[in-house]
């Protein structure tokens, strides 16, 4: 009896130190649980608070980049015309006021609505809007900063007859004489001027007949960097360079005009006068070959019968070819029939007034060639938008060479 109980008290003591260690391992295992968990939601938590740092962040630089491209690419544009009404190829400007604070680039792209009507030409603070037909048409500016459009503003021209100012002063003329003398042409001295930077010089123009009885006239210089005219015709000299000083008619919208050299001393002028002998020499080199090269338009005309004289796509061509051609060039336009020209070739040549224009086409049971000068002005000589070629056969200055 003793000894089963004390087999008895043995095997209790066996079970309870086996049933103790067993339950340590389970316990230990229960609390590395608890830890993994407890890192895993700090970690989440952590990563839920760098999430939301970095958002804070990108917004915030979003919001700084927003901020700088607004300033940065903010402007504002307004122009007030100079006259609000003018005469068939007559000519005004716009007073154009920029307000930006931009260290980007700017600049002010001009558009026309009716095209037919007037045009509008120039970059920035200079422009020239010009007369074409009876109309009104929407002249507008747009500020670009960086490329961007920012800002724009329009004013409305008319074209008709005349301006009212002049047809004001025009009407007291006629009052004191019936006979009124309008204006046919415009000449202006000296032609080729040169000025020393910092100094001034006068330009004077001559309108025809001399007994017009309306002789005012604006000036506007092709690169007022270079050289600014005041309303008088005085040019002063701002910065080396070359410039060009347009004077215009307000009757009739005549206009002559004056090649400007600025240069920084008095030792600079015989170098000047040396690249004017050099482009002259290079001038008459040209126009020695030009009989050439009407010959040679000739064979290409045959190809060319259906070109049509007012083709605007056609005309379009040619202003595109005298704006491309090489420095003291000759674009060469072979025509099946007499060639006219249009508003787009009279901008063309004025833009390029180193170009001369030598069109090839029939006339009178021959072909012809005849040459435009260099710096020939075609606007007087547009009726409703085209030119009046057998007008220009008889011009002076223009050249014209029967081909057989």
């Amino acid at each position: 009896m003793r000894r089963r109980t004390y087999r008895l008290i043995v095997a209790a003591l066996f079970a309870a130190f086996f049933l103790f260690g067993m339950s340590r391992p389970v316990t230990v295992y229960a609390d590395d649980e608890e830890e993994r968990r407890e890192e895993e939601e700090r970690e989440e938590e952590e990563a839920r608070e760098r999430e939301e740092r970095e958002r804070e962040e990108r917004e915030e630089r979003e919001r700084e980049l927003e901020e700088e491209w607004e300033r940065d690419h903010s402007g504002d544009i307004s122009i007030s015309l100079v006259k609000d009404h003018i005469r068939i190829n007559g000519a005004t400007h716009a007073d154009v006021d920029i307000d930006t604070d931009t260290d980007k680039e700017v600049w002010v792209d001009w558009h026309s609505d009716n095209t037919r009507v007037a045009t509008v030409t120039g970059g920035d603070n200079e422009n020239e809007i010009v007369g074409v037909s009876s109309g009104t048409a929407k002249i507008t500016a747009t500020l670009y900063v960086d490329g961007n459009p920012i800002s724009s503003s329009s004013s409305v021209i008319t074209v008709g007859r005349g301006d009212r100012d002049h047809d004001r002063d025009k009407d007291k003329h006629k009052h004191r004489n019936r006979d009124y003398v309008y204006v046919n042409g415009i000449s202006v001295n000296p032609a080729v001027l040169t000025v020393i930077k910092g100094l001034n010089a006068g330009i004077y123009p001559s309108v025809y007949p001399s007994n017009a009885a309306y002789k005012a006239v604006n000036y506007l210089s092709s690169n007022p960097f270079v050289a600014s005219v005041d309303a008088s015709g005085r040019v002063y000299g701002l910065n080396a360079g070359f410039a060009t000083i347009a004077v215009r008619t307000v009757e009739g919208g005549y206009t002559a005009y004056v090649n400007v050299a600025v240069v920084d001393s008095p030792q600079d002028i015989a170098s000047l006068q040396a690249h004017a002998q050099a482009a002259a020499a290079l001038n008459a080199q040209l126009q020695a070959v030009a009989e050439a090269q009407a010959q040679a338009a000739q064979a290409a005309a045959a190809a060319l019968m259906a070109s049509q004289s007012r083709d605007p796509g056609f005309l379009y061509k040619v202003s595109n070819q005298v704006l491309g051609a090489s420095p003291f060039g000759v674009v060469n336009v072979p025509s099946a029939i007499p060639m006219s020209y249009d508003i787009n070739v009279a901008t063309a040549m004025k833009a390029r007034p180193d170009v001369a224009l030598s069109a090839t086409f029939p006339y009178d049971g021959h072909m012809v060639c005849m040459t435009l000068p260099a710096g020939f002005d075609l606007t007087p000589y547009l009726s409703e938008g085209y030119a009046d070629w057998t007008a220009l056969l008889q011009k002076p200055g223009v050249t014209v060479i029967k081909l057989n």
